[in-house]
């Protein structure tokens, strides 16, 4: 009796590790298919655009031959189907005469730089105030398109935009309405970069090296906190309203052309700073200054008579001062 006891058992246990290897094989065989099939995605969506970018080039090549004044850039969505016809037509887009693609999906913005195709990111995203710029692009170089304008990071970290001044301070046509979040591939601040932009908050990475001349030239911005370390550019902030702006610890000299024709409510300085130029505070409108030291550091600066921003309330931490 306990032999069949022990043959049931043996039988049962034989039975169990045979079901069990069946299953596991079908989860890996089911495992290795879904494998598969993302690779051939991958691999169609690859031929597909680079199809279209091939097809968009001889398309252009034949409107430059039957016309050498032709300007693509006058190219419209209603040429799309023509060219395209409707496969990705809710994802193409033809952008100031570039062919781009709409998408959020890392793997696809991989495949897109690979063939120089620029990535197509609709305003809206933008204007909730909570969607980050770029962070979904961290390795990333290239063209970042939105409507009214392009974002660009080059393989020198260097971050432009070409946005179009038509489109006007705090525009309700995207630009940059919402926080700009910027990668460690960004190194510089390129001249004009956010002319005629509004952003609620900028956050600058720490690979950050320099701000260029005129680098936020008449941006509009809520908030901004400017790193130590770095260079900064000759009239930086011109023609600026910045909401507050935040120099960190480490920052010596105020220079005398930051801040022409400026519009600053509240400018936060730390008690590294030794010296503050002539003009500095000139021609800007600033309504505070909050120094982050006491007030006798405060007048132990070395100030230019004609700094300007008489009248200014700077709140130490041991009380306030005017200028």
């Amino acid at each position: 009796m306990k032999t069949n006891k022990k043959a049931i058992s043996l039988i049962v246990l034989v039975i169990t590790i045979i079901v069990l290897g069946i299953l596991a094989a079908t989860v890996i065989i089911n495992l290795s298919n879904t494998n598969i099939i993302e690779e051939a995605s991958k691999a169609a969506f690859k031929a597909d655009m680079a199809n279209y970018k091939q097809a968009y080039n001889l398309y252009l090549a034949g409107q430059y031959a039957a016309d050498p004044y032709f300007d693509k850039t006058r190219i419209s969505e209603s040429d799309f189907d023509t060219i395209f016809g409707k496969k990705y037509s809710d994802k193409l887009r033809i952008v100031d005469g570039d062919l781009a693609y709409e998408t959020l999906d890392s793997e696809e913005q991989e495949i897109l730089v690979e063939l120089s195709i620029k990535q197509y990111l609709p305003a809206g995203l933008y204007q909730t105030g909570t969607t980050t710029l770029m962070a979904s692009w961290e390795e990333l170089l290239g063209d970042t398109i939105l409507e009214g304008g392009v974002i660009h990071v080059d393989a020198n970290g260097v971050f432009t935009t070409n946005f179009d001044s038509d489109y006007g301070t705090n525009s309700s046509n995207g630009k940059l309405n919402g926080d700009l979040i910027l990668s460690d591939t960004v190194k510089i601040i390129g001249s004009n970069s956010l002319e005629y932009c509004y952003v609620k908050k900028i956050v600058l990475p720490k690979s950050l090296v320099e701000i260029s001349d005129m680098g936020f030239q008449t941006a509009t911005i809520d908030a901004i906190v400017i790193p130590s370390g770095i260079t900064i550019g000759q009239y930086a902030f011109t023609g600026a309203t910045i909401s507050n702006i935040t120099f960190n610890k480490g920052i010596t000299n105020i220079p005398g052309d930051w801040f022409h024709y400026s519009t600053i409510t509240n400018m936060v300085l730390p008690n590294s700073v030794t010296s503050i130029d002539s003009g500095a505070f000139v021609d800007a409108s600033i309504t505070s200054i909050t120094f982050e030291g006491t007030k006798e550091e405060w007048n132990a600066i070395t100030k230019a008579s004609d700094m300007g921003g008489s009248g200014i309330v700077v709140h130490c931490t041991n009380g306030d001062v005017e200028i």
